[in-house]
């Protein structure tokens, strides 16, 4: 997230010079990139007095926010806080008595009664697999979607319509999948060429190339470790150390 912030702040910076033709600095503090992301915890404390502790996967008052066990061993997301959307989702689970009991019948009451609330929806997920949930919570409207493992990543059509993960040979292993590059550009959107490179594999490209040292120099720098005690940790190349 902080190299994520201190890109924008980069591009805000060569926004500004284009237009104005002066430079400036960009300045972000490790901390402080997760800062931004911590919504309204500071003034909580400062107007209440009140200090967030961890809170698992639920936001304390706010119901139902929750992921939920699934009938084939997976885990779904439902945010059905908001009163509407909370309707469609009693609707969806077949419960439109829910709608108007006083444990549930506005925001507040549901986040008093968050725990049991929880635990109904649970009783209702594990009845149905995540494909099942999707469907229903498209059709009704519910803002929901399945946890996904890295099994299901490599499986979704979605995900390999978007080519989000692709395959890159590997000369020992073969082929690996990954992450593509993001974000995606249009014109320029670049790609993945290698896994990455062995212990050493580049020496001589740096060494001759780059820094000068001649095939000579090499050969005697490999010459003279070969003569040195192991200890255990020779490596093929002693450049490599």
């Amino acid at each position: 997230m902080v190299s994520a912030f201190a890109t924008l702040g980069a591009l805000t910076a060569l926004h500004h010079r284009q237009r104005s033709g002066t430079g400036q600095v960009v300045d972000i503090g490790i901390y402080e990139g997760i800062l931004a992301l911590m919504e309204s915890m500071i003034p909580e404390y400062q107007l209440a007095g009140h200090i967030r502790e961890r809170t698992d996967n639920t936001l304390p008052n706010v119901a139902p926010s929750n992921i939920y066990l699934t009938k084939d061993n997976g885990w779904f997301a439902i945010a059905g806080n908001a009163d509407n959307v909370f309707r469609r989702l009693c609707a969806a689970m077949g419960q439109p008595d829910l709608i108007d009991d006083p444990r549930y019948d506005n925001h507040a009451a549901r986040g008093t009664n968050q725990a049991e609330l929880d635990d109904l929806i649970t009783a209702w997920s594990i009845g149905h697999t995540a494909d099942e949930l999707q469907t229903l919570m498209d059709e009704y409207g519910v803002p929901a979607g399945r946890i996904y493992t890295a099994k299901e990543m490599l499986t979704d059509p979605h995900f390999a319509a978007r080519q989000s993960i692709i395959g890159v040979q590997d000369p020992e292993l073969g082929e690996i999948k990954m992450q593509n590059v993001m974000p995606r550009l249009s014109e320029t959107p670049g790609g993945v060429d290698w896994t990455d490179p062995s212990l050493g594999q580049h020496n001589t490209e740096i060494y001759e190339g780059l820094l000068g040292i001649t095939t000579t120099h090499i050969a005697e720098l490999q010459d003279v470790d070969q003569r040195l005690p192991d200890h255990g940790f020779r490596s093929a190349d002693p450049l490599q150390r």
